[in-house]
């Protein structure tokens, strides 16, 4: 099992070693990224260390700038939510708060879209109070433009961990490679989130997916040659993916449903209790189970594994950033037939 490198080399120090690179008081250069006269930490959800060396003939450029790196880890818990509020934030979960995918704030807080129950919970769970922290991007003292897509424009996530940017949305490849060019003074935090969507509808390493990754890599190399003396583009990911050879649907599975709390029989959900969720009943000696958010954890617990895994890388020339990760967990929904990995690839090129 590998753990994370906090202090050293992991996650939380990508951003902070990249300001302090731009020559952002305040910050330590953990990593030794050189200095530079812009920066970019360009993010590729989905994209692990093992995934990167696995496929490195769809991505020649970026498997190229990693040889003879070392990757950095992933944080705990190696999921989106997490990861991004560390890139925002430069700090582990543990003092950011977003423990998770969904955790509890005291409601059962979904942190992606900020929903409780499927509802928006952006003024009954106001970002900036769950994370009330200063983020990197507001201590940076220096012009910082956010990247990403219209969808994370004003989200709760955006607003308690990357705030302090300004938002410049993103509607096709075209424009986020336009976006990271453009930067030529600050730092420019981008994100792609297309890889992460292949491999949960696809599988990673399906054809789908590998043709996403060599459109990714033929990106960067064509951003890096346009980017200006004396910039630099860092790109990483928040965790890996590996595919999972068996599955368990608990949704079609009765048997599991002594996992789920029960409510005594009634002819319908208590839609007073936020944890509960009208999807399916299971009867049982004349009382009716309802699936609960708890059921959710339940499924996780079963069918995550743990095992060593790697992430993030950091090459580049002549410099080494980015990051690996430790922890193999399930993905959110069997019906993806998916698995989560933290391992996450990084590279800096410039």
């Amino acid at each position: 099992m590998i753990l994370p490198r906090y202090g050293e080399r992991s996650l939380c120090e990508v951003t902070p070693s990249l300001l302090a690179a731009l020559g952002a008081a305040g910050f330590d250069n953990v990593l030794g990224v050189e200095r530079v006269s812009a920066a970019c930490l360009l993010v590729i959800d989905g994209l692990g260390w093992d995934l990167l060396h696995a496929h490195a003939d769809e991505a020649p450029f970026l498997a190229r700038h990693a040889i003879g790196t070392e990757p950095v880890t992933a944080g705990f818990p190696s999921t989106t939510a997490t990861s991004v509020s560390t890139f925002g934030t430069g700090l582990p979960s543990g003092q950011h708060g977003i423990v998770g995918y969904s955790f509890a704030a005291p409601e059962l807080l979904y942190a992606l879209p900020w929903r409780v129950d499927g509802v928006d919970a952006r003024e009954t769970l106001v970002p900036e109070e769950i994370q009330p922290l200063p983020t990197a991007f507001e201590r940076a003292g220096v012009d910082v433009t956010i990247a990403a897509p219209m969808l994370q424009r004003g989200s709760g996530l955006t607003r308690s961990v990357l705030r302090g940017g300004v938002f410049e949305p993103v509607f096709a490849l075209g424009d986020l490679s336009s976006k990271i060019a453009a930067n030529r003074s600050g730092f420019c935090y981008a994100y792609h989130g297309d890889l992460d969507t292949m491999g949960h509808l696809y599988g990673p390493g399906s054809d789908a997916w590998r043709w996403q990754l060599n459109h990714i890599d033929r990106l960067i190399a064509t951003v890096v040659d346009a980017l200006p003396p004396g910039a630099l583009l860092a790109v990483t990911a928040d965790h890996g993916m590996v595919e999972m050879k068996s599955t368990v649907d608990f949704d079609t599975e009765p048997r599991y449903g002594k996992e789920f709390a029960c409510s005594a029989a009634s002819p319908g959900p208590d839609t007073s209790t936020p944890s509960r969720v009208p999807r399916r009943t299971y009867g049982r000696g004349g009382r009716t189970c309802w699936a609960t958010r708890q059921s959710s954890s339940a499924r996780s617990r079963r069918s995550t594994s743990t095992g060593s895994a790697r992430s993030p890388t950091a090459c580049g020339r002549g410099s080494a950033t980015c990051s690996r990760s430790h922890w193999t967990t399930s993905a959110s929904s069997a019906r993806t037939r998916k698995r989560w990995s933290p391992r996450s690839s990084a590279c800096t090129v410039r």
